[in-house]
């Protein structure tokens, strides 16, 4: 099949041929012809060589091949059908051949014209040469072109054969553009100065098309390492300052006028960069390591822009100074190979010199060789080595001296450091016996730092008779050079040291249990500095005391055998010294060293007192013509008892003997230490009792001082006022102490006693001679209760003749109880008899007040032992100094550490209603008894506190605040006590508290009553009895002890108790008896109800209870407060208000007269409760009725 531009061509001919009748028919074979349709000449073959040099005619050629390379297949969409390219404007005849261009591509072009004339010469050339000339015949009108250059500029000329038109027709084109091939014939060359030149040849074909030619290095040995690229027009470039030693990776390729890069690329490796020398190593900032005979640096060896081989790194120490002396000193230096070492490597290469000198400075400086040669030396660095030990010292000597030892030496020649000093250091064992508690305490080796400056040294305190080895060493600040050695005795004379263990102890005498023996007792001492002889022993006694004179003596103790034991223990026996003295005693050694004795050792101790003195007979006689002039009963007897003088030692403690009167003597006397042995066993008032007094008994409480007697004064002497047999509470103690109680019991009456005074002294005691007493007999018993019954039956007769006159029977039997009762002490009432009592004392106004002295004087007999509270350690927890509790009723805590005194506080058992122990009276916590007193709450798990104090009254602390506010916590030693609720109801407040402690935790609740003076009572009733009331119901709740505190825990707390007591009397239907109540709590307390006012406040409040029992029943607060705890029942009714009763008159009057028993309010409404007042009421009514119609009156009703 024909191709398209082949076809076309043709048309064209066939079209010329008809036109001019000129066809010729071998216009077929010339576009069949295929002599250069494959014309390819081979790559050496250029285009302008080929028509430069030969003739380029051609004859009768319709179609002609430039020469080429290589055969382009051109796109037929890039050929132009009609090449408008300008022709020389001064041609005439243009329009007659109409020279035209068409079909142009890369590669090919189709020339046409229309002439008619003559044969045609067709050249084709350019701006320097012809490339191609043919001649034509006049038939020929067009001429194609192929194997044209792409990208260049070609002319078409047509040279006429006419004589009319004798000119030359030109036409210009371009072929076009087709991607350049790539650079041919690529070179490098290595220059100076790390250059690089690359060359090469244009691209076989299109090179006409090439602007410019883009030049790129890269690194064969590393990656993303690139250079360039680089632009150039020429067929060369050269690159600079590129790594020594480096081959590269050199790509060129050709880019067109519109800056597009051929897609064919020349590369190449290059030849290797000229070998330069590298730069100079670099000190790393590794640790350097510097010793005193070597230098150790680490070099970075890495030069980035070189890559030669690298040979070996020469590290070079020259000395500079010397800081030390007498050595030589050397440089040094070392050629470390670094070949085929890593980057890694390279960057951390050590080089350690040896052999340098210690204590000098050093200049050291590196290079590096590689295959160009070596690099310049490395900036200098300085170093000093490190210092080196001393040589010894020359010379060392040793002498004996009078003021001790003498060392003398010269300075070691040799000193590599900065010299510091000497150190000397010598032991020594000693030529005589040494005790083995002495051989660890006394050190055997000493060490001295002398001074550089010094050549001797002095040893003033050195060993008697010893054996010594001595050696001696420089020392730089590094550390001590080599000793020299220096062995030697010193003979030198000196005391011994003190001796060792000096004791001294005192023993009962086995000759008189009644005296002592004073021993001392020692060791050797330490440096007994030569053999022993003898020792001295001496004791210096003095007492501040009227009369008491210096004790003094001095001894010997010779000894006459050899010591082979060190550890042996020498004594003495001083026999017994005065008592009481302050002793010292010294001891002294001395040996074959020195004629003098040793050093002194000193021991210091108070001499135990002696038994007490013996007392004068005149003194005795005395005190025993005073029995008869004292008072005695039946039951007690009182005597003058002797008190002994301190002549032996201070008398700290008494105790008065009792027993019946026995033939045999119980005098007793003896050694004993109260302090340490305790109080000494001896029988109590019931032990002897149970055998009708005849053992000896001991009728005072134990540590008994005369502080606590009454001193008597007769006729210039002083003796001890003592009743025996005034304690009427004996038994009482003893059925309520656990252990022995001492008490001063009743006697039996119409017998003969024998007491003695049992004196003490801190180490013995001894009896006073015997004193007999004698108790009155009793009345005899027949006599009185007839002459008694005689008077009372003529009472009575004269009584019932008056009785039947005025009243009747049943009534006169009553009035003759009331008279003929045995005691004054008022009986315990019913509650009709309550209340006419209550109106007899209003109506009588000295009655009651004679009813509180009776109970005063009746309380007398019941002030017991407080031997806990009067102890000096305890004073400052009393509130108040006389108002102490019994130590047989104390509350005691646990002993806390080991101190007895810990289990104190100034609280007091109180038994309640039902005869056990069911209150706490205490005083008002101190600020520093708080804890104790949260002790007492925790240990005694106590869950109310009543509290009748404010904190100040009157400008005076009455009570500290013990107890945290709302809310808040507050820690007392190991408890923590907070606030978790407060309520208030008028006149108390109620707070609520959890306690904790260790493991305890408990709620514990306060009823702090806000409205009781001190000394005083409230201004109302109803409050007071409503605050009882409610502490009742609360308790009942909680079973258990309550503490009732006011400030001094007696006058407020004891109204309190008494209160709540009577009223469980009555509630519990049993008999009124306050005087007996009150009466009861002092056996426990002393002074429980402290004023009148106080004693008759409880007359007023039990009758005002009685007479108003719905009152009682349904009070209620008088505070906004909806509720208050587990009351309902006092809460549900709203009884009408009475006014406030003033007892002013009672507060200021010691007399029952104040009490106003008539109540000015209204009736009060009774309610619906089932409560105990409403019964009691009823119960009083019917009595009351029984009593009016009972006949029989002798029946009670």
């Amino acid at each position: 099949m024909i191709p398209r531009k082949k076809l076309h061509l043709l048309l064209f001919m066939l079209q010329i041929s008809y036109i001019f009748g000129d066809y010729d028919t071998s216009i077929d074979n010339l576009l069949l012809s295929t002599d250069f349709k494959e014309n390819v000449i081979d790559d050496s073959f250029n285009v302008n060589e080929k028509f430069s040099k030969v003739d380029k005619t051609v004859e009768n050629a319709k179609k002609v091949y430039l020469p080429q390379t290589t055969t382009i297949d051109i796109p037929e969409e890039t050929t132009t059908s009609v090449f408008e390219s300008s022709t020389d404007p001064s041609s005439e005849g243009e329009k007659d051949i109409n020279l035209q261009i068409a079909d142009i591509n890369a590669t090919f072009a189709n020339v046409s014209w229309n002439y008619e004339g003559q044969n045609v010469t067709f050249i084709l050339k350019d701006d320097l040469e012809i490339k191609l000339q043919i001649k034509l015949n006049k038939s020929e009108k067009y001429q194609e072109i192929n194997n044209l250059e792409p990208c260049y500029n070609y002319i078409v000329e047509l040279i006429l054969d006419d004589e009319i038109l004798n000119k030359n027709f030109t036409k210009n084109f371009t072929t076009s553009y087709y991607p350049p091939g790539k650079p041919n014939k690529l070179k490098s060359f290595a220059n100076q100065n790390n250059s690089l030149r690359i060359e090469w040849v244009k691209p076989k074909y299109a090179s006409n098309c090439v602007k410019d030619y883009k030049i790129d290095l890269d690194l064969t040995h590393m990656e993303n390492k690139h250079v360039g690229p680089a632009y150039t027009n020429e067929t060369f470039y050269e690159f600079e300052n590129l790594y020594s030693c480096t081959v590269y990776l050199v790509s060129v390729v050709a880019v067109d006028s519109s800056n597009s890069e051929s897609d064919k690329v020349a590369t190449i490796e290059s030849v290797p960069t000229l070998a330069t020398i590298s730069q100079s190593p670099v000190l790393s900032n590794a640790t350097q390591y510097i010793t005193k005979n070597s230098i150790n640096v680490t070099w970075n060896a890495v030069d980035p822009s070189n890559n030669c081989t690298l040979k070996e790194i020469y590290f070079n120490c020259s000395w500079d100074k010397t800081h030390g002396m007498g050595y030589d000193v050397f440089n040094s230096n070392v050629t470390v190979s670094i070949e085929n070492k890593t980057i890694d490597e390279l960057q951390h290469i050590s080089t350690i010199v040896d052999n340098v000198s210690p204590f000098t400075d050093y200049i050291c400086q590196a290079l590096i060789k590689n295959e160009a040669g070596s690099s310049n030396w490395s900036t200098p660095v300085l170093i000093t080595t490190e210092e080196d030990l001393p040589g010894e010292p020359l010379n060392f000597q040793t002498y004996n001296k009078n003021h001790g030892i003498e060392f003398t030496w010269e300075p070691p020649k040799i000193m590599p450091g900065r010299f510091i000093g000497y150190r000397l250091e010598y032991t020594w064992e000693p030529l005589y016996m040494v005790p083995t508690h002495c051989r660890g305490s006394k050190p055997k080796r000493k060490v001295c730092s002398i001074p550089a400056t010094n050549k001797s040294w002095t040893e003033n305190e050195n060993e008697i008779s010893a054996y010594y080895e001595a050696k001696l060493a420089a020392a730089t600040s590094i550390g001590v050079g080599p000793y020299v050695f220096s062995k030697f005795s010193s003979n030198k004379v000196g005391i011994p040291s003190t001796v060792t263990n000096l004791q001294c102890r005192t023993q009962t005498s086995k000759e008189d249990l009644k005296l002592l023996d004073t021993i001392l007792t020692w060791q050797l001492p330490c440096s007994l500095r030569g053999n022993l002889i003898s020792f001295s022993v001496e004791y210096s006694g003095e007492r501040d005391c009227e009369g008491c004179s210096p004790h003094k003596g001095v001894t010997e103790l010779n000894i006459e055998y050899d010591i082979t034991n060190p550890d042996e223990v020498f004594s003495i026996n001083l026999g017994e010294l005065k008592p009481a003295y302050n002793y010292t005693f010294t001891v002294r050694a001395k040996s074959t060293a020195s004629d003098d004795y040793g050093d002194p050792s000193l021991i210091n101790i108070l001499y135990p007192s002696g038994l007490p003195a013996m007392l004068p007979a005149d003194y005795i006689q005395i005190l025993g013509m005073g029995d008869y002039r004292m008072d005695h009963t039946s039951r007690s007897a009182t005597l003058l008892l002797p008190i002994f003088d301190d002549s032996n030692g201070p008398v700290q403690f008494y105790a008065v003997m009792v027993t019946a009167l026995s033939p045999h003597n119980w005098t007793s006397e003896g050694r004993w230490n109260v302090h340490k042995q305790g109080w000494p066993a001896t029988f109590s008032w019931k032990n002897a009792s149970d055998n009708d007094f005849t053992l000896v008994y001991q009728a005072t409480v134990p540590f008994w001082t005369l502080k606590d007697a009454e001193i008597a004064e007769y006729g210039g002497f002083s003796a001890v006022k003592y009743t025996v047999g005034k304690d009427t509470t004996c038994a009482y103690m003893e059925f309520r102490s656990e252990s022995k109680a001492y008490c001063n019991g009743p006697l039996k009456p119409n017998t003969w006693y024998e007491v003695k005074m049992r004196a003490f002294t801190s180490d013995g005691y001894i009896d006073s001679p015997t004193f007999r007493i004698k108790t009155d007999p009793e009345l005899n018993l027949t006599l009185t209760i007839g002459a008694l019954s005689g008077i009372l039956l003529i009472g009575f007769l004269l009584t019932v003749v008056f009785g039947l006159k005025r009243f009747s029977l049943c009534e006169f039997f009553n009035c003759a109880r009331l008279k003929f009762r045995r005691t004054p002490e008022p009986n315990p009432m019913t509650i009709r008899k309550f209340m006419r009592h209550c109106k007899v004392i209003k109506d009588n106004p000295g009655k009651l007040s004679n009813e509180y002295q009776m109970l005063q004087t009746l309380s007398l007999d019941l002030i017991l032992p407080c031997n806990a509270a009067c102890l000096r350690i305890n004073r400052s927890k009393n509130r108040y100094s006389d108002i102490l509790p019994y130590d047989f009723t104390r509350v005691k805590l646990s002993i806390l550490d080991g101190d007895s005194a810990t289990d104190y506080i100034n609280a007091s058992y109180i038994r309640g209603y039902s005869g056990r122990n069911e209150y706490i009276a205490c005083q008002g916590p101190k600020s520093d008894t708080c804890y104790d007193f949260w002790r007492m709450i925790c240990e005694l798990q106590i869950e109310f506190v009543v509290m009748l104090t404010n904190l100040v009254e009157q400008g005076r602390e009455k009570c500290f605040r013990y107890w945290p506010h709302m809310g808040e916590t507050v820690e007392y030693g190991d408890i923590k006590i907070t606030s978790i609720k407060t309520m208030y109801f008028g006149t108390f407040v109620k707070r609520c508290f959890t306690v904790e402690r260790d493991n305890y935790q408990k709620t514990v609740s306060q009823l702090h009553f806000v409205k009781w003076p001190d000394h005083d009572i409230p201004d109302g009733y109803e409050q007071t009895l409503y605050f009882v009331k409610y502490y009742r119901n609360q308790l009942n709740m909680r079973k258990g002890l309550s503490v009732v505190h006011c400030s001094a825990g007696i006058g407020r707390t004891g109204t309190f108790i008494a209160i709540d007591m009577v009223l469980q009397h009555i509630e519990n239907h049993r008999r009124i008896d306050i005087f007996r109540t009150v009466y009861g709590m002092r056996r426990d307390r002393g002074l429980m109800v402290q004023r009148e006012s106080q004693y008759a406040f409880i007359y007023f409040c039990v009758h005002y209870a009685l007479k108003n029992p719905a009152l009682y029943e349904t009070m209620r607060k008088d505070s906004l407060s909806t509720s208050i705890d587990s009351m309902i029942p006092l809460c549900q009714s709203s009884p009408q208000a009475s006014p406030k009763i003033l007892m002013n008159g009672l507060r200021h009057s010691q007399s029952a007269g104040a009490i106003d028993t008539r109540s000015d309010h209204k009736r009060i409404e009774r309610y619906n409760s089932e409560g105990y007042a409403i019964i009691l009421y009823m119960k009083i009514l019917k009595q009351l009725q029984c009593n009016q119609s009972q006949k029989n009156c002798f029946v009670p009703c």
